[in-house]
């Protein structure tokens, strides 16, 4: 894979992800989970971080 595609993939991650959290966490997605640090999301993992408080 080219470094434009990896880098246009990261971005297309990124963008549902943060669609997927815009949306209020629903589904399988529980906001306890989310607390918890780590959720899955159609096979794909994902680990949330507070940057700020």
């Amino acid at each position: 894979m080219t470094e434009w595609a990896s880098t246009i993939l990261a971005l297309v991650i990124g963008g549902v992800l943060g669609l997927i959290m815009g949306a209020g966490i629903s589904g399988d997605i529980t906001k306890n989970r989310i607390k918890a640090g780590a959720f899955e999301f159609n096979g794909i993992a994902y680990k949330v971080e507070r940057l700020n408080q």
